[in-house]
């Protein structure tokens, strides 16, 4: 999981960025030499936050997502998708609802991503939501720990960040700052760290590696957007239906 708030105060949650990989989806299946099957069979999601939307980043472009397609949601919206998606039913033939009342036996998530404190604190604070009480969560991994752990990135007690993470591992930085592309490289990296030993850094390397991650893009494009929220929003007067250019609503500043 990735999150991105707003750079200035009170720092507002903006966007949620999510990668899925079901281990049932890759049984039987070799990595590849770059990881590119494994990461074909990734679901990723890119949710901006409703409430949220007339925030715009300076340093983040919040509506070029590269991975997929993104959706609105509310933070209650968000909240629920969330728990959602880390409460899998082992058999999915019967209720996501928690709330059902039945004994019922959950799936366990290896929980990844960068820097992953920031996220899950930010998660706590802007949906009051914490992760680990769902139980579902047995192991978490962070990116910026593997490659210390991997001799990857700076000396000392500095950690590396997802651009030099991600040139490290030939994977082009651009797009940073959206959610959902940065989780979308940080499980790229996670994966190539796993194998670091099988890859073959040869002169065409870093080419395979991109034609790789743009037919991911693709593949994850033409899945169409989950069924949470919406696809179009106006971050003008925040109703769904349009989109900012051809908003003609009449509004009144409620701080005038």
């Amino acid at each position: 999981i990735d999150v991105d708030w707003y750079t200035k105060e009170p720092h507002d949650m903006i966007e949620i960025g999510l990668a899925v990989l079901d281990t049932r989806d890759v049984r039987g299946v070799e990595p590849g030499r770059n990881a590119e099957n494994w990461m074909r069979k990734v679901y990723f999601y890119h949710f901006r936050i409703k409430d949220h939307g007339h925030l715009d980043n300076p340093l983040a472009d919040s509506e070029g997502f590269d991975w997929g397609n993104t959706v609105w949601l509310s933070k209650a919206e968000a909240k629920e998708a969330l728990t959602q998606c880390f409460s899998w039913l082992v058999e999915d033939t019967e209720s996501t609802d928690l709330n059902h009342g039945k004994n019922v036996k959950l799936r366990p998530i290896l929980f990844l991503g960068h820097a992953l404190r920031n996220d899950t604190a930010e998660l706590k604070k802007a949906l009051d939501l914490d992760l680990d009480t769902l139980g579902t969560i047995v192991k978490t991994v962070d990116t910026q720990v593997m490659a210390k752990l991997k001799d990857i990135g700076p000396r000392g007690r500095r950690v590396i960040g997802l651009h030099d993470l991600c040139r490290e591992h030939g994977i082009s930085p651009t797009g940073l700052h959206n959610a959902g592309n940065d989780i979308a490289c940080t499980m790229f990296c996670a994966l190539l760290m796993v194998q670091e030993d099988k890859i073959l850094r040869t002169p065409a390397w870093r080419q395979e590696i991109e034609k790789s991650a743009e037919e991911v893009k693709a593949a994850g494009r033409a899945r169409g957007p989950p069924s949470w929220g919406v696809i179009m929003l106006c971050t003008r007067c925040g109703r769904d239906g349009h989109l900012k250019k051809s908003c003609r609503a009449r509004l009144h500043c409620k701080k005038c």
